[in-house]
């Protein structure tokens, strides 16, 4: 009579006799799990929805010169002042008006008279009189030019404006108050949701004709889903708008255009194929 041990290795010995594998305690899924990733199809579906933006975030401020510090910072911030009372009475919300940048600066220069320009050659002394020292008559050397500048003070906000039409007024009243520094517009879509949705949908479509096409080259039948996950990327990124500030014939204010943003994703879909035509 065998024993325990002689008895389970004659077992052994015959599962691999026949080429058989024993699960051994494998479910029946994991081993599912891993007959479809050997016979799954992995594409990338793409999905972008163009809207029109409907918001706005402008750049600007004042940039003040002065030969001491207190008076450029002073001139400054008056003007500034002015100008964030003058954008906020055009309807934007105090919570919409932020300081992006503050910076304090010395631009140094000579005079003109330093790199000899527009001076005339300074004409040769006279000769001293007879008998007199000659290092007592010579003129004394002109003084050295000293270096001169200005201390420029500049002070940023960043607008909010929550309605792309009066982007234009926002900017007039801001100009027409003091701002002299307009560093650009961005516009962007705050209510992303319902364009994600449709975003989505478009990409799970594109996904299953990649999917579609694949499949039938090599002669598969197209089976169920077995995972998707999206794919972070940097989508529906504001549009830059560049700034002209010239005034059209009738007067008006600046020629602001907004135009439209593409919303994009991607979503990653695994598709499992089986053997025969197209589904």
């Amino acid at each position: 009579m065998l024993g325990f041990t002689s008895a389970r290795s004659f077992v052994l010995a015959t599962f691999i006799a026949l080429g058989v594998a024993p699960s051994l305690g494998c479910s029946h899924g994991s081993h599912h799990a891993r007959g479809a990733g050997s016979h799954a199809i992995t594409v990338v579906g793409h999905g972008e929805v163009s809207a029109r933006p409907d918001m706005a975030r402008v750049t600007l401020g004042v940039e003040s010169r002065a030969t001491t510090v207190a008076e450029a910072n002073r001139s400054t911030n008056e003007r500034i002042a002015l100008v964030i009372a003058a954008v906020r009475a055009t309807g934007v919300a105090e919570a919409d008006v932020r300081t992006s940048n503050y910076s304090i600066s010395f631009e140094r220069f000579s005079p003109p008279e330093a790199y000899g320009y527009g001076m005339p050659a300074p004409a040769p002394p006279p000769p001293p009189p007879p008998g007199a020292n000659a290092a007592l008559a010579a003129p004394p050397p002109p003084p050295a030019s000293r270096s001169q500048g200005l201390y420029r003070v500049s002070n940023t906000i960043e607008i909010a404006i929550r309605d792309v039409n009066r982007v234009a007024t926002v900017l007039d009243a801001a100009v027409a108050t003091g701002a002299n520094e307009v560093q650009g517009v961005s516009f962007d879509i705050d209510a992303r949701a319902p364009l994600e949705v449709k975003v989505r949908e478009e990409a799970v479509a594109d996904a299953r004709t990649r999917a579609q096409a694949l499949a039938s080259l090599h002669g598969k039948k197209l089976g169920p889903v077995i995972s998707v996950s999206e794919i972070v990327t940097d989508v529906g990124r504001p549009m830059y708008s560049p700034m002209m500030m010239s005034r059209d014939a009738s007067g008006g204010g600046a020629q602001i255009v907004a135009g439209e943003i593409a919303v994009q994703g991607q979503l990653q879909v695994v598709y499992a194929f089986e053997e025969g035509g197209e589904d």
